[in-house]
Order: structure tokens, then sequence, then C-alpha cells
């Protein structure tokens, strides 16, 4: 790990504390779980798969997923102009 002095970001403007905040969380973000085996992913995907079939669980058009989607990464795209 890298020295990283919290005390001297303390002190930032507003505006810098806010985009290390966004980048420490984009990097998290964007980071896959390691946690789960191949076996683990196989027998989610199964479950899921089941649940879907047996209408279990509710499900969502692909176009209303896009849009929700890019809701969000424009509302995120236009928040981190505002940094």
């Amino acid at each position: 790990m890298t020295n990283f002095n919290i005390e001297g970001v303390a002190t930032l403007p507003e505006k810098e504390k806010i985009k290390i905040i966004n980048k420490i969380w984009d990097s998290i973000e964007d980071t896959p779980p390691n946690s789960y085996t191949d076996d683990e992913i196989n027998i989610i995907l199964k479950e899921r798969l089941k649940a879907i079939k047996e209408k279990t669980v509710k499900t969502d058009t692909w176009d209303n997923v896009k849009k929700r989607l890019l809701t969000k990464a424009n509302a995120r795209l236009k928040s981190s102009k505002n940094v």
C-alpha cells in the first residue's frame, strides 16, 4: 500500500475531496469480486435461472434495463462534471 496522508486530505477544499472520493469509489466499483469460485458462480447462475423459469423473481425487458443504466450513467457523468 502506498503511504497516504489522510490528514492532508482533510485540509483540501471540498471539491478536491469529492474528486478523491469519486476516484476511490470508481476503483472499488470496477473491481470484480474475487471471492467466488467457478463452482459457486455456477450454482448462483443455476439458482437464478431456476427462479426465472419458475417466475419467482421479477424480471424486466432489456429496453427498460438499458434506460435505467443510461439514466444512472448520465447522472454520474453530470455529477462528475460538477465536481
